[in-house]
């Protein structure tokens, strides 16, 4: 049976353990709403362990030492719970409203784990969003149109068409900031 989608917190979690080995509080605590991370993805305690529990089950984290139990084992991530995080990274967003989190957690998890690829992430991301805003633009209302699918053409189509070419120009931004903004980079790296 297929695993269903994570959300984008499962995925954080997943990439801070890809980070170093951790405990819950410490995961919080990089979770906090005093961090950057925090701001942009919310976890509460009880969200944290049930999903803990799950990447436990899922075979994705395990116990650095089997003979610890309770909140303080320090887990680390797994083969398995590598693979899923980075098919995730390396995966393009499909709609311009999830570049304002997925894509975003996805470029600062990217920039921490494996900084070398960042250009690599934007560049299939802008690949998709044209592909996208090519679909869009070329969307023909059909001659016999109801009056819910000519609203959707006339309101609904042009704000998407916006938003995408919105989000192309962030990125293209973002691009030039990341390779112009080293130190913005070592911060967020480390080297």
């Amino acid at each position: 049976m297929p695993i269903p989608p994570l959300d984008v917190t499962e995925y954080t979690l997943l990439g801070l353990l890809a980070e170093a080995p951790r405990h819950g509080y410490a995961l919080a605590r990089a979770l906090g709403s005093a961090t950057g991370l925090g701001k942009m993805v919310r976890l509460r305690h009880a969200q944290l362990y049930f999903y803990l529990h799950k990447f436990e089950r899922e075979s994705w984290i395990e116990p650095v030492d089997a003979s610890v139990t309770g909140r303080h084992r320090v887990m680390r991530l797994t083969a398995g719970g590598r693979s899923r995080l980075e098919e995730w990274l390396n995966t393009p967003v499909g709609r311009p409203r999830d570049v304002r989190l997925s894509f975003v957690v996805k470029l600062y998890l990217t920039l921490r784990l494996q900084p070398d690829r960042v250009n690599d992430l934007i560049a299939g991301q802008v690949v998709a969003l044209e592909s996208y805003l090519a679909q869009l633009t070329a969307y023909a209302l059909p001659s016999d149109a109801s009056p819910d699918l000519r609203f959707f053409h006339a309101i609904v189509v042009p704000q998407r068409i916006t938003q995408t070419r919105a989000a192309l120009d962030w990125l293209a931004s973002t691009r030039q900031l990341l390779t112009t903004g080293e130190s913005l980079l070592y911060d967020l790296t480390g080297q």
